[in-house]
């Protein structure tokens, strides 16, 4: 199952930087490639979430990091915000 769902994930980021479609990105991909394969094969979401835990359990110090590095720049992140609103009014 990891196999799976990086090889698809991949797969969209291929497909993404070929075709440069907003529609076309990697997760939305690899959920349209997985969701009816798992349908299909009769897979139940207990089994993939188990089979998948090592990522899942990778995701979370991922995303906590993500945080970090978002609020460090939130004065920088606001002056854009900021200056994009005044320019749209304007």
């Amino acid at each position: 199952m990891l196999t799976l769902v990086m090889g698809t994930f991949l797969f969209g980021v291929w497909l993404y930087k070929r075709t440069k479609i907003t529609l076309l990105q990697p997760l939305l991909i690899s959920m349209v490639i997985i969701i009816p394969f798992l349908k299909v094969t009769g897979i139940e979401y207990q089994t993939f979430y188990q089979q998948t835990r090592l990522l899942n359990f990778m995701l979370g110090p991922s995303v906590v990091a993500l945080g970090f590095v978002l609020y460090e720049q939130m004065e920088h992140i606001r002056g854009n915000v900021v200056s994009i609103h005044f320019s749209v009014v304007h």
